[in-house]
């Protein structure tokens, strides 16, 4: 599909090439089509010439000078239609929000244009009931066409699909294909992330839900697409993002098969696939490109023959049309004169010959397009480019030309990443897909090359796991600073463990800063780290409390330490006294790594423990205060109906003695039960200078921003807008945020992410949470002695320890109870 190969160039796949297609509409927009254009009829037309050529930063200045010349004149179309075109030039330039405020704005003049294009804590229903009350007339509703495609480039699906739907009956004939096509991207964007939660299911019921799901999903796709394709000026669009759609399910089902996904929805879904791309193969490759504006022709070809591409079985020749359409693609980009189009189309051509073997070929051709690239300064075209070299360089030996290349592109991709990263939408960078492969590629060369040097490992992994909380969070750069470049404590020991291929890396550091690296066994650490989540994730069996067995726990757990922690303990790593710091990688995020058990004792026992993402808020010396806040639920609340809580949750009624606990240690406010709303939280937060916030409440972490989320009484706070609501704080950052009955999405092998992603987001130094839900009355008692044991004086991670050797020498000693809570952040 279009936008995994051209990031930033999605206006095909979308449908934006709708306004290029009624330039001519545009211009008139002006003069109701008078033989003589006036002024900003010029601009408009100018700023389509600038447009085709690639100058879109021109095309847009000459588009908001016509905006003004029509508003000076009172010409209201003119107007509406600048803000469309203006809209067209945004999205280019890859800013979604902007696209989405011009039209909001400008051409519909919504009572909440500044909050329905942003992430304001409660926009989401303010702006559905404006879209809701839309009655726009027929130049109105090419500008609300165009807003549900914004919508959905800034991830607001529900939003895009309601404004869609709204002018969807009452459009003229002619543009009903077009939004037949864009209801069908929208829903293709739902598909994505439900095809993305199969790929997280870790157990089977999880994944044959998911996958039924996602059938069901991928149908309703392929009928707007079909329904799209009936009308004849959709029709060939249509066809081109239908054929593109079925070559991406293709690829997933393979993909699936391959990892002995052998559900009947899969075996029905891939015959069926099978069938349709038999059937519009030939029609898509014979398609009438001169149908469309020349810069359409280009990224039209292109969607095609990457489409080709993705259809196309290891061993198999690629389809023949391909390299010719690649070839007339490059024709007509030379023609305009656009470095950007010439470059994805050599690059292109480039990866053909490189599938075909044609090393030489490939490289001279990958080579120009990225040379093209940095001329016209598309970073998101030379970091493809970048990492197809470096895949040549290493076919040919040449690793140490592999490794520049690769980091090259890792600097580039930083480069887009930095700028669609408020973008919650699945036309942004796929991480796993993109984003991941180059940062793991260009690690696993580094190891092959040397091990005498780890820090160039350490420092890309540090980056990587930033990427991934900051691609989770979709909320532009953290504030963070690597812990390389934070001055180590002189008794704490490092633990990076890393998913390399087909193996795990143990990068480990002691207090002095002397490093070592080593391989545990892939399938050894993965199995004991699922006996482990199973048996902890199960506890609760027909409403009755099962404990885990500890001696299999046990067993588990000396598994893991004889992998991870024993050739650093034999290498004289581990100190008799000090602690121990984890950088975990994404599918071992969900480590209680306080269980690790060396034959006699756990490791929590021996350590005071923490996490960390590999990257800290800078360390505070300045002394803190204790004031805290406390937010809690001990009954029932409406919140608990909601759709995304999938299980019975009891009421927390031990929470009572929680706060009580709390506050005999500490000073500070309550918001209980039915006070504890979006709102009340909001106030508090903003008023008060809170040192640590405490929420005790059910919640769940999940790797999808608003599956994360804890209980209010009123409402599901999401990461997303708890992130928002704790970064509006005027004061200091918060020392301590503790989520007490939190527990990870089951099923989710990356649900770990969304405890990542709130810890960095949040702005605290020092984030506590559960893993799984324990038992409240256990809590409770783990809560008062952590408390205790910070008014003693005591650092957070000691604190932590000492509290759940506590609990190991009270009713609660089995694992179940203490090794749920972790510590992420500063110690």
């Amino acid at each position: 599909m279009v936008y995994k190969l051209f990031t930033r160039f999605v206006q095909f796949l979308l449908g934006l090439a709708l306004v290029l297609a009624c330039s001519a509409l545009s211009v008139s927009f002006g003069n109701n089509v008078s033989a003589s254009m006036t002024a900003p009829d010029e601009l408009t037309a100018e700023g389509f010439t600038q447009f085709n050529q690639g100058n879109t930063t021109a095309a847009l200045k000459l588009w908001r000078a016509a905006s003004d010349s029509y508003r000076q004149t009172k010409n209201q179309e003119g107007v509406i239609g600048s803000a469309i075109n203006q809209s067209l030039a945004l999205r280019s330039l890859g800013q979604y929000p902007q696209a989405c405020q011009v039209l909001a704005q400008e051409a519909l003049q919504l009572p909440s244009a500044n909050t329905l294009c942003s992430k304001q804590l409660r926009s989401t229903e303010v702006s559905s009931l404006d879209l809701s009350r839309i009655r726009p007339n027929s130049t109105q509703q090419l500008a609300v066409q165009h807003l549900g495609i914004a919508l959905q480039l800034i991830g607001d699906l529900s939003n895009a699909k309601l404004a869609l739907q709204s002018i969807e009956k009452t459009a003229a004939p002619q543009r009903r294909g077009e939004i037949q096509l864009a209801l069908g991207n929208v829903e293709r964007a739902i598909y994505s992330q439900l095809r993305d939660r199969v790929s997280r299911s870790s157990d089977s019921e999880t994944l044959g839900t998911s996958t039924i799901e996602l059938k069901s999903q991928a149908e309703t796709v392929l009928t707007h697409y079909e329904q799209a394709a009936a009308i004849d000026s959709s029709k060939l669009k249509a066809q081109i993002n239908q054929f593109s759609f079925l070559a991406d399910l293709s690829q997933w089902i393979t993909t699936q098969q391959e990892q002995n996904n052998q559900l009947p929805e899969i075996v029905a879904l891939d015959q069926a696939v099978r069938d349709r791309i038999i059937k519009l193969s030939p029609i898509v490759v014979q398609t009438n490109f001169a149908a469309f504006s020349p810069i359409d022709q280009v990224y039209a070809r292109l969607n095609v023959v990457n489409s080709l591409i993705e259809q196309t079985q290891v061993g198999q020749s690629i389809n023949p049309a391909a390299t010719q359409l690649a070839t007339e693609a490059l024709s007509t980009a030379k023609t305009l004169s656009n470095p950007r189009a010439i470059s994805y189309s050599l690059g292109t051509l480039g990866r053909l010959a490189h599938q075909r073997k044609d090393l030489k070929t490939a490289q001279s051709q990958l080579s120009e397009a990225l040379s093209m690239a940095e001329s016209a300064q598309a970073s998101d075209a030379a970091y493809q480019w970048e990492q197809e070299l470096a895949k040549i360089a290493k076919q040919q030996g040449n690793a140490a030309l592999a490794l520049r290349y690769y980091q090259s592109a890792i600097e580039n991709l930083d480069r887009v990443r930095g700028n669609l990263l408020p973008i919650s939408s699945d036309v942004q960078l796929s991480f796993r897909e993109q984003v991941e492969p180059i940062y793991r590629e260009y690690m696993d060369l580094l190891v092959e090359q040397s091990q005498s040097n780890l820090s160039p490992i350490i420092e890309t992994y540090n980056r990587l796991r930033i990427a991934e909380v900051e691609n989770f969070l979709q909320c532009g750069r953290l504030a963070l600073v690597p812990l390389s470049q934070q001055p180590q404590s002189p008794d704490e020991t490092i633990f990076y463990i890393l998913n390399l291929n087909r193996s795990i890396g143990v990068i480990v550091q002691s207090a002095l800063g002397t490093q070592r690296f080593y391989r545990a066994d892939a399938d050894a650490v993965q199995n004991a780290l699922n006996g482990v989540t199973f048996n902890l994730q199960n506890v609760v069996q027909n409403d009755r409390v099962v404990l885990p067995d500890e001696t299999i726990l046990k067993e588990y757990g000396q598994t893991l330490y004889d992998q991870i922690i024993a050739p650093a303990e034999r290498a004289g790593f581990l100190a008799k006294k000090g602690r121990i710091a984890f950088v975990l990688d994404n599918t071992l995020q969900g480590m209680p790594v306080g269980l690790l058990y060396d034959g006699k004792t756990y490791l929590s026992q021996r350590y005071p423990l923490r996490l960390s993402i590999g990257s800290e808020i800078a360390q505070d010396q300045r002394s803190r205060g204790r004031n805290t806040l406390i937010a809690a639920l001990s009954e029932s609340s409406p919140s608990l109906r909601d759709r995304r809580i999938n299980q019975i949750l009891p009421p927390l009624t031990n929470v009572e003695s929680e706060v009580q606990a709390i506050r005999s240690a500490f000073p500070g406010s309550e918001i209980l039960n039915q006070e504890f709303t979006l709102e009340r939280l909001e106030d508090k937060i903003q008023q008060g200078n809170y040192d640590i916030i405490h929420i005790a409440t059910h919640g769940q972490f999940s790797s999808v921003p608003d599956e994360t989320f804890v209980v209010a009484w009123n409402r599901l706070i999401t990461a997303p807008q708890l992130s928002v609501l704790l970064k509006s704080r005027t004061s200091a950052e918060i020392d301590l945020l503790v989520l007490s009955a939190c527990q990870t999405a089951k099923g989710d092998v990356r649900s770990t992410l969304g405890l990542a992603g709130i810890a960095a987001q949040s702005g605290a130094r020092s984030t506590v949470a559960s893993l799984w839900l324990v038992d409240d009355a256990a809590t409770a008692l783990l809560v008062q002695n952590f408390y205790r044991n910070l008014a003693a004086g005591q650092s957070k991670a000691i604190a932590l320890q000492q509290a759940q050797i506590s609990l190991q020498n009270s009713p609660y000693s089995n694992p179940y109870f203490w090794s749920a809570f972790v510590l992420v952040g500063a110690a």
